[in-house]
């Protein structure tokens, strides 16, 4: 038979070596000492416990979990499904050279359409314009103005060479 480890023969030699080195006397009051402290540690032990306990409790009772989890759930659905709908949409990366080439395209066109209806104006009325002139000119102007921010854009977005400095 052990107890904390200690086998029977050790536990006689030990209390063996108490009573001669304490008394027969002295080693009663030790033990009544010990069962007091013993006791008194195991009473605030239990009240601890039962604070802690009590605290859990309020704690638990104030905070409602799923109150707590519900908007969260929520935005992580939210995610999800807006993270579906970018997968499903087309692909809204056109390189900007395609776009820049259609807008030239159709400001060509703008500006033969725009000469065309300039003469056919300067045959009937030399200095008379025509609303389908004004519009085109507008729109032509409008191009222009969104070719060079285009342009610009990507002017800026595109990372300047550097040259490797030269060391002394």
């Amino acid at each position: 038979m052990t107890v904390f480890g200690i086998g029977t023969l050790e536990l006689v030699l030990i209390l063996l070596l108490l009573i001669l080195i304490f008394g027969p006397d002295r080693i009663s009051e030790m033990g009544r000492w010990l069962g007091q402290a013993y006791r008194k540690v195991s009473g605030v032990t239990a009240e601890v416990n039962e604070q802690v306990r009590q605290v859990r409790k309020v704690v638990n009772s104030t905070i409602d979990m799923p109150s707590l989890t519900g908007p969260a759930t929520d935005v992580v659905r939210e995610i999800d499904q807006f993270r579906k709908d970018i997968s499903k949409a087309p692909s809204l990366t056109k390189p900007i050279s395609q776009v820049t080439e259609a807008i030239s395209d159709a400001q060509r066109e703008l500006a033969g359409a725009m000469r065309e209806a300039n003469t056919a104006t300067s045959t009937e009325a030399p200095k008379a314009t025509s609303p389908e002139t004004e519009a085109i000119s507008s729109t032509q102007q409008e191009i222009s103005g969104v070719l060079e921010e285009a342009n610009t854009s990507t002017s800026a977005e595109t990372p300047k060479a550097t040259s490797p400095e030269k060391e002394d």
